[in-house]
């Protein structure tokens, strides 16, 4: 699952990885996107002052 804000790259991204499944919105709004759970998250940092937030989910943890 790939999220991008920018429409142009999520086009450039379906041509070059057209398997994936592509989101054009904000990655910030991903909790409020009813996408499930995730066992690992990727992203390029912003390169411009973007906001934070330090109430990130708690990381899942391994049954025993």
């Amino acid at each position: 699952m790939c999220v991008e804000k920018n429409p142009h790259y999520v086009a450039v991204g379906q041509r070059l990885l057209p398997e994936a499944t592509w989101i054009c919105g904000d990655v910030f709004d991903v909790l409020s996107m009813g996408l499930g759970r995730f066992d690992t998250a990727l992203a390029n940092p912003p390169f411009i002052l973007a906001p934070h937030s330090t109430a990130a989910p708690a990381p899942a943890t391994e049954a025993p």
